[in-house]
């Protein structure tokens, strides 16, 4: 599939232009932001745009869309909600578009930054940084296949080193996604290292001056709301990206330091939503990472920690947190 790079059709940004600056969305994170964890954090602590899991294109196209449809569920309550797609080939991504209409999200995201290597043996993910022709041909044939839906691109500062950055940026922004966001590291860094803001306000400024109307977020190690929205406020940036953070901390985006009680009820809460979405599935390990997060930052924490862990299933999760529950708050 060949596409022309020299007229460009104006995308609709979709939902992207009715946002308040500085926009606050939720990172996509494998094994973490499935069904469950959406639901539990829009009802908590909603940022302004939640993301899911990546999922496989070429895992739709081989098995087709209800293997992946615990991936795919999503609530009003999450709107707007954006799905990322992986891929390696433009071909891929025609369907893109198809397949979010179907499911009802708001916004395609395209994962151009994962460092995973079972993702770039398939020559996805961070592995697109090294062919910038590749990469805009794909994004030409998302928003071809987009189906009206706004594009967007979820990428790094380089692939081996920043000085990558000029090239990579100027290329993905010449094809004028409605949102491009950056994690402020490189492919050969992964997680190690500090989260460079710096170049992120400089591959800002290069996506700015080629396609001014693309939203640009950062993303990277922000702690706390007020971090976030300082960062993406001194790099000169539309918004900002949260991730690990949010694992066990739904209150993230409202800035709230929950209790001890909330934390316990909540978890419990979150464990119902994923059995509903998960009935049946053998994943239950999926859910303690969850758990871990919730139970931090109060007295007996350590302890519930330690019985989570033990469970070997959510009836083992749930009685464990009864206990806990009713131990340290009592029904007089």
């Amino acid at each position: 599939m060949a596409f022309s790079f020299r007229k460009k059709k104006v995308q609709d940004p979709g939902f992207w232009a009715g946002l308040k600056k500085p926009i606050s969305a939720s990172a996509p994170m494998a094994g973490v932001t499935d069904a469950a964890f959406r639901w539990i954090l829009a009802r908590y602590g909603k940022p302004d745009v939640i993301w899911t899991e990546m999922i496989s294109l070429a895992g739709i196209k081989a098995k087709g869309i209800s293997y992946f449809e615990n991936g795919m569920i999503s609530s009003e309550r999450e709107r707007p909600t954006v799905v990322q797609f992986f891929g390696s080939s433009p071909e891929e991504f025609s369907i893109c578009g198809k397949v979010a209409r179907e499911k009802s999200f708001d916004g395609i995201d395209i994962n151009m930054g994962c460092p995973d290597r079972s993702v770039e043996k398939q020559g996805s993910g961070a592995c697109l940084i090294k062919d910038p022709l590749l990469a805009k041909e794909i994004i030409a044939a998302a928003k071809e296949g987009a189906n009206g839906l706004p594009v967007s691109v979820k990428t790094r500062l380089g692939y081996s080193n920043v000085l990558e950055m000029e090239k990579w940026m100027t290329a993905i922004a010449e094809e004028a996604p409605a949102a491009i966001t950056i994690h402020g590291r490189t492919r050969a860094q992964i997680r190690k290292g500090g989260v460079d803001w710096k170049g992120i306000k400089e591959a800002g400024k290069i996506i700015k001056s080629i396609s001014p109307g693309t939203i640009v977020l950062g993303n990277g190690d922000i702690t706390t709301k007020e971090e976030g929205e300082g960062l993406a406020s001194e790099a000169k940036i539309d918004g900002y990206m949260v991730g690990r953070c949010l694992i066990g901390n739904p209150w993230f985006f409202i800035g709230k330091e929950a209790s001890s009680r909330e934390r316990l009820f909540v978890a419990k809460e979150h464990v119902e939503a994923f059995e509903r979405t998960f009935t049946g599935a053998d994943n239950f390990d999926l859910i303690k990472k969850h758990m871990a997060g919730y139970m931090s930052g109060f007295d007996r924490a350590k302890d519930i920690r330690i019985k989570l862990m033990e469970a070997k299933n959510t009836e083992g999760v749930k009685a464990a947190l009864n206990y806990f529950t009713e131990e340290m708050f009592p029904v007089i």
